[in-house]
């Protein structure tokens, strides 16, 4: 069973996200509304995927990616970005996320990019 943490501090976003884990017998969910929380479950856990939200309340989802990067239990976990913003725009000014899902999250597009990224590190 391969584990994804998701750094998100919107309860709603969350909740849809236990949702679309709970459909999926090989995935389960641990979740966190605050970075420093996210990064204290990461170093826990060590979990197959990070899906991270990019405006958290108290350190933005970059400064959490640097600091998942800089440990070395850490370094080589895959990181989703999830953001409100444009792909595109969040791309361009976070190029060092694995992928990126907009919100609101497409339901399809969700699991196809959990299932690549979990291919690539089985």
């Amino acid at each position: 069973m391969a584990t994804v943490l998701y750094i998100e501090d919107n309860l709603a976003n969350r909740k849809l996200v236990q949702l679309l884990i709970a459909r999926r017998s090989d995935l389960e969910l641990i979740s966190a509304e605050t970075g420093r929380e996210g990064l204290c479950l990461a170093h826990t856990y060590l979990p197959d995927i990070i899906l991270l939200d990019i405006s958290l309340p108290d350190i933005q989802g970059d400064q959490v990616l640097k600091q998942l990067r800089d440990n070395s239990q850490t370094s080589q976990i895959p990181v989703i970005a999830i953001s409100g913003d444009g792909i595109e725009e969040t791309r361009l000014r976070f190029p060092e996320f694995q992928a990126y899902l907009e919100k609101p999250v497409d339901i399809q597009m969700f699991y196809d990019t959990i299932d690549a990224l979990l291919d690539k590190v089985a």
